[in-house]
């Protein structure tokens, strides 16, 4: 992780401070000894999480190509993935599995559906499939961050591969299917689904997945992929 060199950005800056204060404040009740030292273990957590808001990205995360993390980024996150499993499945209460059909072959959702895939590319960073496809791609992004254009531009073209080197459905998915999954559906139905622009594209979207969002820097990030071509 200490390769990454993101860049920051105001609402990276934000994000970093926000779980800095929270650190702190769950690390305070272990000056008291005892049990509430094991506050010290979410408190680092944390601490780890505004390092990779700051500057260090989605890597904090040590996702595997396999969609697993290593074991020592599974220890020392325990307390996050927790919380962001808890987070899933009080935004998606029983529909943690619907998934939205942005073209019969290409389907949008959550990481909680990709056991239902024969074909996945995976934009979270902090949660792993139940299982792993046949087809699987894992393209780790840092949630409530803007994801980066090369990223981006990776996933569609896998998306692409995928489409045309197997017949089954593809799911792009992150935590939620509303974030991170939405900036790379941009991208693929610009660049390959015959869309004229990233509004048209998102009204696309939102016709079957309401709640899809596209902050403005994460827009940015979208429009950059769409200009620039990466390997």
């Amino acid at each position: 992780p200490l390769r990454a060199h993101e860049p920051i950005t105001p609402r990276r800056s934000r994000f970093a401070l926000l779980y800095l204060a929270l650190a702190i404040l769950i690390a305070l009740p272990a000056r008291w000894g005892g049990a509430w030292l094991w506050l010290l273990w979410p408190a680092t957590s944390c601490i780890i999480l505004a390092a990779g808001h700051a500057r260090l990205g989605a890597a904090i995360w040590q996702k595997q190509a396999d969609g697993c993390p290593t074991l020592a980024a599974r220890l020392l996150l325990t307390p996050l993935h927790l919380a962001y499993r808890l987070n899933q499945y009080a935004w998606l209460r029983g529909h943690a599995r619907d998934t939205a059909a942005l073209t019969p072959r290409l389907h949008l959702g959550s990481i909680l559906a990709a056991d239902q895939y024969h074909a996945v590319v995976d934009t979270c960073a902090e949660c792993s499939p139940r299982r792993r496809p046949a087809h699987y791609h894992s393209e780790p992004m840092l949630d409530m961050t803007a994801p980066n254009p090369a990223a981006l531009s990776r996933a569609a073209a896998t998306i692409e591969a995928f489409l045309n080197t197997q017949p089954n459905p593809v799911l792009i998915c992150c935590a939620l299917g509303y974030g991170r999954s939405v900036a790379v559906a941009l991208v693929w139905l610009v660049r390959y689904g015959g869309e004229t622009d990233v509004d048209s594209a998102l009204r696309h979207i939102r016709c079957v997945r309401p709640l899809a969002r596209l902050p403005e820097e994460t827009r940015i990030a979208v429009v950059q992929a769409l200009e620039n071509a990466y390997e």
